[in-house]
Formats: C-alpha cells, structure tokens, sequence
C-alpha cells in the first residue's frame, strides 16, 4: 500500500469506530481504533521506508515519532491505542472509556496526519 492508501484507511477506519460506537459494538470500534492508528504509523513507515508489518514495528514508529516531536502524548496515544486492541479480544471497558479513547486516537490521527505533512 501507499503512504496515502495507509492515511486514508486510517480515516476510514476511523468514521467505523464511530459508526460501530453508535450502533452499540463497543468491541468492534475498539479494534477499529486501533486500526486507524496502526495505518497512520504505516503511512509513516512507507514513506521513511521502514518495516511496518508487527506490532513492535508499530511500536518503534511511535516511538520515533515521539523522539523527532517530543511530545510526550504520543506515548500516551499509543497505549490507548493499545489497550483499544486489548478491548477487541477482552471486552473489559465501558463505552464511556471507549468514547474518550477514540476521541484520542481522532486527535492522534490528526497529529499524525501534521506530521506527514511537516517532514
């Protein structure tokens, strides 16, 4: 895929989080946060042309983004992001958390989405 093939369906993944939230699948807009952010950090690794294809690549890219910005929320990001995952496979958070979680992988995105675009 494409670095713009990888924000896009990050962006799209997003929107189906929110549309699954509102349908009440707590679970499934749980994974699909977790996968916008796992395309943004894809987008960032095709363009830089670094492997990308675990979830310790993904990781790394976090990390790297968040040594280049300093910004701390990135860390923060992820491990929401990670426990979005989590939620996926456990289902042990209440949509109130799910809803707050999501709304920070939207500004996460977003930031991403900056980042691509400053560097």
């Amino acid at each position: 895929m494409s670095t713009d093939s990888y924000r896009e369906s990050a962006h799209e993944l997003l929107q189906k989080a929110r549309e699954e939230m509102a349908m009440g699948d707590v679970s499934q807009a749980s994974e699909k946060g977790w996968g916008a952010t796992a395309q943004m950090l894809k987008a960032i690794a095709q363009r830089d042309n670094i492997p990308h294809h675990s979830h310790a690549a993904l990781a790394r890219i976090a990390s790297d983004v968040h040594q280049k910005t300093g910004e701390e929320t990135i860390a923060t990001w992820f491990a929401i992001a990670q426990n979005l995952h989590i939620n996926f496979y456990e289902d042990n958070l209440s949509p109130e958390f799910v809803q707050i979680y999501l709304n920070q992988i939207s500004l996460m995105v977003s930031r991403l989405e900056r980042y691509l675009a400053e560097t």
